[in-house]
């Protein structure tokens, strides 16, 4: 089972069409024009936040995702550091 969490905070439940998702899958959950992913593992290291890489360099930018970015400084993240856009945490094996 895997959390969509979008910039306004909604989380919803998302599951792969075959058991992982693929790269595909995963750029058109995380949206905004995502075509390089960027994989972080969370402090518990058995969850993995999905995050659009580039997604603080393309225009439009994407809203701030607050959550995720509370998660990615609680997983030892860069101070000050900050997501964009939706992200998508599942464990590791549910991803290509």
């Amino acid at each position: 089972m895997a959390l969509l969490i979008t910039p306004n905070g909604a989380e919803s439940v998302v599951t792969p069409a075959n058991g992982a998702f693929t790269r595909q899958e995963l750029y058109a959950l995380i949206g905004n024009g995502c075509d390089l992913i960027q994989v972080v593992y969370l402090a518990d290291r058995t969850t993995a936040m999905i995050l659009d890489e580039e997604g603080k360099y393309r225009e439009p930018l994407a809203a701030r995702n607050s959550k995720a970015t509370v998660l990615l400084q609680e997983a030892g993240g860069i101070p000050g550091d900050f997501i964009l856009g939706n992200v998508v945490l599942c464990s590791p094996e549910e991803f290509d």
